[in-house]
């Protein structure tokens, strides 16, 4: 062989290059994983907060009270109750649990650690749920309210 020629690296040392960028993109996963959960949080707390106080005010100030009847109050209060769970579940993210830790038990903390991650990642999956559905109410509400304006006029 001649050796004016490059040779390509050998493949151990691209296999241990690649294995060792793997090992950091998963570190920074775990390390990263309750901050994201947690940014989240905060941003389904800003919409629920809006789209509930918005609604809110929008069924305090109009004169809603000649269109709703008897079966039709739960088609005006769902929103209100959809948005209401969605905002509890976000900030129940914020809530810390109370962990045993023992520094010298590593898999304790490991545990503890996957635990309070599962956790706070059902509770925005719930906050999420919850604002979706809030958000279809928000529309079936508005959607019965024009049919009962035009019955009435």
């Amino acid at each position: 062989m001649d050796e004016n020629l490059i040779q390509p690296p050998s493949p151990d040392a691209q296999k241990q290059e690649l294995i060792a960028f793997w090992h950091s993109v998963g570190r920074e996963m775990v390390t990263q994983s309750i901050e994201a959960l947690e940014g989240t949080a905060k941003q389904l707390i800003v919409v629920a907060g809006i789209l509930e106080g918005l609604y809110f005010h929008a069924i305090s100030f109009s004169e809603i009270g000649e269109v709703i009847s008897g079966e039709t109050m739960p088609v005006y209060l769902a929103p209100l109750g959809c948005l209401l769970v969605s905002l509890t579940a976000a900030l129940l993210v914020f809530f810390r649990e109370r962990y045993t830790v023992n520094l010298l038990d590593w898999k304790k903390s490991k545990t503890n650690y996957e635990s309070a991650v599962k956790w706070k990642l059902t509770l925005v999956r719930i906050s999420t749920i919850f604002l979706v559905l809030g958000v279809g109410a928000i529309i079936l509400a508005l959607w019965a309210y024009l049919l009962a304006l035009a019955q009435i006029n």
